[in-house]
C-alpha cells in the first residue's frame, strides 16, 4: 500500500486517461455505425481503467486519514460513477451488442448476409404473412435488421390485415416476401416443418435489387436431366438457380434454329446421347461468339 501512495503522484493521471479511451471509444462507434470490437473495446478498458482509479483513490485517501482528501475523492468517484451508468444506460437503449459464443455461431448470420445488408442502398422489407409467428424467425430476422438500418421486417395476420394481403396476391398462410420500392417477390412458404431460410432471404434480397435476369439454357433431348420435379431431375437446382435471380429455360434444338441471344450459359448435363451434327455446330458457333458453355458429364460417359 506505501508504494501505491509513493506512486499516486502518477497514478492520479490515469483518470484522464481512463476518461479519454472512453471518449474516443464512443465517436468512434457513432461515427462507424459499428461498436464491434474497436470501439466496444476502447469503452470497457477506458470504464475499467476510471474503476480502477476510483477505487484506489479511495484507498490512498483511507490511508492517509486525509479527511478533505476522502470528501473531495468521494465527490470525484460518485459524478464519475454517475457518467458511466448514464453512458452505458445511454449506449444500451441507443445501441445494442451480441456476442454468439456457440462453436459454429448458429446465431449468427454468415458473412455474406451481414455483408449484403450493411451495403443496402435502398430500404428493404421482408413481409412474413403468419399470424404466429415463430420465434426462430423472428430472432434471424432481427439478426438481418441489426446488420444496417435499411432492412425491416413485419410480421402480418392476412386474415386480420386482409388489404395488406390482397397488395401482396397471397394465396397461402405462411407466404414471406421481400419489397423494395414498387418491387415485390415471393420467397418461400413457411409452416411447422418449413421455417425461414438465412440462404433465401440473402439470395432474395440480391435478386430483388437486380434489374435483368440472366438466362441459363439446359440443353434437352438427349437423356438429359428434366428441369420439373422427377426422380433424375434438375428441378432443385432449378429453384436454387431461381433464387440467384437466373432465368432457367429448357433447350430443345432439334427443333430450334438458333441459340436464343439472352442465353448467357448453354448447360449440358448428363447428356447420355451424342448430340445432332447441326446442334453441335450451334453451339460451337455459340461458344466461338463468347458464349459460355457448361458441360456435366457422368463418368465414363462416351460422347
Amino acid at each position: 500500500m506505501k508504494q501505491i501512495i509513493n506512486y499516486w503522484q502518477y497514478l492520479k493521471h490515469f483518470l484522464w486517461i481512463g476518461i479519454m479511451l472512453l471518449i474516443v471509444g464512443i465517436s468512434a462507434g457513432v461515427v462507424s455505425n459499428n461498436w464491434l470490437p474497436i470501439p466496444f473495446g476502447l469503452m470497457i478498458v477506458g470504464v475499467g481503467i476510471i474503476g480502477g482509479w476510483l477505487i484506489i483513490s479511495s484507498l490512498v485517501a483511507a490511508e492517509r486519514s486525509d479527511s478533505a482528501g476522502v470528501g473531495k475523492n468521494a465527490v470525484v468517484a460518485t459524478i464519475s460513477v454517475l457518467v458511466i451508468l448514464f453512458l452505458i444506460n445511454f449506449l444500451g437503449f441507443r445501441y445494442s451488442w451480441r456476442v454468439d459464443l456457440t462453436e459454429n455461431q448458429i446465431f449468427s448470420l454468415s458473412p455474406q448476409s451481414q455483408n449484403v445488408v450493411q451495403k443496402l442502398q435502398q430500404p428493404i422489407k421482408i413481409w412474413v404473412f403468419e399470424g404466429n409467428p415463430n420465434p426462430g424467425d423472428r430472432e434471424l430476422l432481427e439478426n438481418y435488421r441489426r446488420q444496417g438500418t435499411q432492412f425491416s421486417y413485419e410480421f402480418v395476420d392476412p386474415q386480420l390485415r386482409l388489404s395488406v394481403a390482397e397488395q401482396f396476391k397471397v394465396q397461402s398462410i405462411g407466404e414471406v416476401h421481400v419489397e423494395a420500392g414498387t418491387r415485390r417477390k415471393l420467397l418461400q412458404v413457411v409452416n411447422d416443418r418449413t421455417r425461414i431460410s438465412e440462404s433465401t432471404i440473402t439470395n432474395g434480397i440480391e435478386a430483388i435489387q437486380s434489374d435483368r435476369l440472366l438466362q441459363i439454357s439446359f440443353l434437352q433431348g438427349h437423356g438429359e436431366g428434366s428441369l420439373t420435379a422427377t426422380e433424375k431431375g434438375l428441378s432443385q437446382l432449378n429453384d436454387a438457380l431461381g433464387q440467384k435471380n437466373y432465368e432457367v429455360k429448357p433447350l430443345a434444338l432439334a427443333t430450334e434454329t438458333a441459340i436464343p441471344k439472352e442465353a448467357a450459359v448453354i448447360v449440358i448435363a448428363g447428356a447420355k446421347r451424342n448430340l445432332l451434327e447441326a446442334e453441335a455446330k450451334a453451339i460451337s458457333d455459340y461458344v466461338d461468339k463468347g458464349g459460355s458453355l457448361l458441360l456435366l458429364l457422368e463418368p465414363r460417359t462416351n460422347l
